[in-house]
């Protein structure tokens, strides 16, 4: 079923996100193009099947994004946000504070683990964002840019493990870990994302673009909140909660003790049962302190997931958007148009291109690894272009494009933490990635001919 049409579906897709403001509307319409190519006027009776193959294939993010979500609130229940709310709004005291101390926090959470960064530092820093009269889009730029590609060197992390894998199959001949770090030292947007994010944070690096405006709103204390959207008292726990730093603590602990204890356990890296060990740790926690009775406990369980749902239903869209576009064979177009006819010294290049416009239109870093890598590698080998450079390509085109698409994941997380909507998140971002796209492209070409 390959052909030119499949190159139109995410033109199509992103086109109707950004013209109507409306991720779950340019998905659905995104997936009855493919499903209409792939199985003409009868695509009606298909699409739940890529429903079903998207949450099969990334079930567990869907799982751990409840887990994560039960785990949220119960810190928030237990006064740890507003812990962390009322020291914020004592220590800062201006806008670039609050911008370095979404880095900070980001950083922090990251070192758990990445998704919670998303989820959490938007959430947890709302009082403090809107004291200070942070945009709210900049702060989501901003954690999105920290905690995605700071958690890429961490040996527990998702996409290390998956990468590792793909490596150990493609290139049997090399230490995968090794091969990972000594490539990943050449992923040119990983690194820049942070220190151009942490410059924009400090406002060394002014408001670009329409964020300029975004600022302006902020300032004049106008911000369009997403529908539902909590308020900053919401967030902080209720007047009733009392702060307790404990409870913002003793959760993440749990959560990383029991993570690499069921993960040594396993011989693998498991983390779904160590935000459960979080989770009951901190009820343990909050019930001990009296701030949390039992018989609330089946109570917050529904919260917690129930508070993920707009995430969640962004997300299933998001995966049978992407199930039906990889059925469609995109990849398949795009391989066959260049890969006989790249020179080794432009392959890395070309890679980071290709990669970031398959990220950005499916909006998934995951998915342009899958379609990517497999190809890439070999290609490498084939071509006599350097590996480390070429594994390194891919990895930062994934990255640049799944940054930047108001259909990604790691968008749709962080908008929602930050209660706004993800295409204003993505248009405000679009000037930084555009400068550290500039930034590889050049930096790629060269290390490709010295390299």
């Amino acid at each position: 079923m390959e052909g030119l049409w499949t190159v139109f579906g995410p033109i199509l897709t992103i086109a109707i996100a950004i013209i109507s403001k409306n991720a779950i509307l340019a998905l659905f319409l995104g997936l009855c193009y493919f499903c209409a190519g792939n199985h003409g006027v009868h695509f009606l009776n298909h699409l739940s099947d890529y429903f079903v193959a998207g949450v099969n294939n990334n079930g567990f993010i869907l799982v751990m994004l409840g887990v994560l979500g039960v785990l949220l609130v119960i810190m928030k229940r237990g006064g740890g946000f507003k812990a962390f709310a009322i020291w914020a709004n004592k220590t800062v005291s201006s806008r670039r504070q609050a911008g370095l101390l979404v880095v900070a926090l980001s950083v922090l959470l990251t070192l758990a683990n990445d998704l919670i960064s998303n989820l959490a530092t938007g959430k947890i820093l709302r009082p403090v964002i809107q004291q200070q009269k942070l945009s709210p889009q900049k702060s989501a730029y901003i954690s999105e840019s920290i905690g995605p590609n700071l958690g890429t060197p961490i040996p527990y992390g998702t996409y290390f493990l998956f990468c590792i894998s793909m490596i150990g199959t493609y290139l049997p001949q090399v230490s995968p870990v090794s091969f990972f770090y000594q490539g990943i030292a050449f992923s040119f947007h990983t690194w820049l994302a942070i220190l151009i994010a942490i410059l924009a944070a400090a406002e060394f690096i002014p408001d670009l673009g329409v964020m300029k405006r975004y600022q302006q709103q902020a300032q004049e204390g106008i911000v369009n909140p997403l529908a539902g959207d909590e308020t900053v008292m919401d967030v902080m726990g209720g007047d009733d909660v009392k702060a307790d730093f404990g409870a913002f603590f003793i959760p993440l602990a749990g959560l990383i003790i029991g993570m690499l204890a069921f993960s040594l356990s396993a011989g693998e890296i498991v983390m779904i049962p160590g935000a459960i060990i979080g989770c009951l740790a901190g009820l343990i926690y909050a019930a001990i302190r009296g701030s949390i009775r039992i018989r609330d406990m089946g109570n917050l369980l529904i919260d917690g997931i129930m508070e993920q749902v707009p995430i969640l239903l962004l997300l299933t869209f998001a995966f049978a958007y992407g199930a039906s576009m990889s059925a469609a064979g995109l990849n398949d177009i795009i391989v066959a148009t260049l890969g006989g006819t790249i020179p080794p010294a432009l392959l890395p290049v070309l890679i980071f291109v290709i990669g970031a416009f398959v990220s950005y239109t499916t909006g998934s870093l995951g998915s342009a690894l899958v379609m990517m890598l497999p190809i890439t590698l070999p290609l490498g080998v084939a071509t006599g272009a350097n590996l480390f450079l070429t594994f390194a390509a891919t990895y930062s085109g994934a990255q640049w494009g799944d940054q930047l698409s108001p259909l990604s994941d790691m968008t749709l997380e962080n908008a929602g933490a930050n209660g706004v909507n993800p295409v204003e998140v993505s248009q405000g971002i679009l000037p930084y990635r555009l400068i550290d796209g500039a930034l590889c492209v050049i930096l790629f070409t060269l290390f490709g001919f010295l390299l």
